[in-house]
């Protein structure tokens, strides 16, 4: 992903210098859809909502795979590492909450401008490379039928982990050189900086790091659709798990491309529109920018979907949760009975705490 982040960019026609700028940053009164203070408040709305559900799910799925010692897959390991990457691009989100809501810009600094956005990028490059390494695995398994110990060695999984951490870091570090803080129209601006060497380095990017995976992530999927398809009538349990695991993997991936496909899309197109390959009149690229804002917070929306996945499908994620939440309650009830004691008689209390149990099932 490049440095674009809370909201989408277009080139600033106005200046010669040619900046790309943020659209939650800077706002026209000539642009139709850009006039509403309505919309930017409701995406405000829609990030503090990602960030409450998407910071809450993803400690429980970190917590409950953690917990998964013996029973844990490859898979399981990858489900983890796209949780500790959603993460921590969760904690950038309130950052841009707070931009939209200002009417002077970008308030943290040039140096929170390039981290937060450098954070965002390596969050999109990891979790599409770990969605690649996860369907490439359910392929060699099910598909080519190898279950090489080697290949699912404690070291060989820490050497694609970190393989994978350090090939998005290194894929993230061109925030640093061309997003910064520019001052345009009186307001500050976490923006990037227009030059041709950005434009080709989105456009290899594009290909190198979303493209090309989801096309092998495609084809993982399609084989092992059709491989299970042949067996289904006659699956053992063993197959039966694999199919389980498989669904897992692929509803995480298809909730990936949904979320992250259009923003893709249009960043491709509002490059190649900063290239000049193409013009749009005002009012289409008034519409360009509305979408890409839209379909930026999509993107974000990614980050807290995967906990909801592991939910439905994964059975040993099910009873962690049922467990630890049972574990909570009967913490909460045994406080409550602890603040009665004071108050009431013991039958009394016995017959309140008993009432509020029956009342959550327990």
């Amino acid at each position: 992903m490049d440095s674009t982040t809370g909201g989408s960019t277009t080139r600033y026609l106005d200046d010669p210098t040619d900046y790309t700028e943020d659209y939650f940053t800077i706002t026209t009164k000539d642009d139709l859809f850009f006039e509403s203070q309505d919309f930017v408040s409701a995406i405000m709305v829609l990030y503090i909502f990602i960030f409450l559900i998407g910071m809450m799910g993803n400690i429980a799925v970190i917590h409950i795979m953690s917990m998964k010692k013996r029973k844990r897959r490859l898979a399981d390991i990858f489900i983890t590492h796209l949780a500790i990457a959603d993460l921590v691009f969760l904690i950038t989100l309130p950052l841009w909450t707070i931009d939209l809501g200002q009417s002077d810009g970008w308030p943290f600094g040039n140096f929170m401008c390039k981290l937060t956005s450098y954070i965002t990028s390596v969050n999109m490059f990891s979790s599409i490379f770990f969605l690649t390494c996860m369907s490439a695995d359910r392929y060699k398994v099910i598909v080519l039928t190898k279950n090489s110990k080697v290949t699912r060695s404690k070291k060989y999984t820490q050497i694609t982990t970190l393989a994978v951490w350090l090939l998005s870091a290194l894929l993230g570090m061109h925030v640093f050189v061309y997003r910064r803080v520019i001052e345009i129209r009186g307001k500050q601006c976490c923006i990037d900086e227009y030059s041709a060497s950005r434009t080709v380095f989105r456009l290899v990017t594009r290909v190198i790091a979303f493209f090309l995976p989801l096309l092998i992530i495609t084809m993982c999927y399609c084989s092992i659709a059709l491989k299970l398809n042949k067996h289904f009538t006659r699956m053992n349990k063993d197959e039966k798990r694999k199919r389980r695991s498989v669904m897992t993997g692929l509803c995480i991936v298809a909730l990936f491309v949904i979320a992250w496909l259009p923003f893709n899309i249009l960043t491709l197109i509002q490059t190649l529109i900063q290239s000049n390959y193409f013009h749009l009149e005002t009012r289409s690229q008034s519409i360009l920018n509305y979408s890409e804002s839209f379909a930026t917070c999509l993107a974000f929306s990614n980050s807290c979907v995967n906990p909801f996945i592991c939910l439905i499908f994964d059975k040993f994620f099910q009873k962690a949760l049922r467990k630890m939440f049972a574990c909570h309650i009967t913490h909460m009830l045994m406080a409550r009975r602890i603040s009665l004691s004071s108050s009431v008689s013991n039958s009394e209390r016995d017959s309140v705490v008993s009432r509020e149990m029956s009342a959550l099932g327990m």
